[in-house]
């Protein structure tokens, strides 16, 4: 599977799960934040979580790179975390607050 593949099932999916109970709750599809493109970005009032949608089978730090920029731009208590979402088997943290997650795990 392609990246241009991966991409459109894993925001569907996130945004199905998404329970809306946030008033000020926002899901967003990405371009470039200062030349750092993040695949998709969820608010929940303040705080901001992101996700990079990968097709690779093991992520690597360097998948993560856009995700670490932003963690590292915003103050602490704004970053809920980063996942990199793969077509992988296997979960696990890549940096701090930052986790590298199947894509698989979105549905179940």
């Amino acid at each position: 599977m392609t990246s241009e593949q991966v991409l459109p099932l894993g925001v569907l999916d996130l945004a199905t799960e998404s329970d809306g109970s946030t008033s000020a709750q926002t899901l967003a599809e990405t371009t470039e934040l200062a030349q750092h493109e993040i695949d998709l970005i969820a608010e929940f009032g303040a705080r901001v979580a992101a996700f990079e949608i990968k097709s690779a089978s093991a992520p690597s730090v360097k998948d993560a790179r856009h995700l670490i920029w932003l963690r590292d731009s915003l103050p602490a208590e704004q970053f809920a975390g980063g996942v990199v979402l793969h077509t992988g088997r296997h979960r696990r943290w890549l940096e701090r607050d930052i986790e590298a997650v199947p894509i698989a795990a979105l549905w179940g």
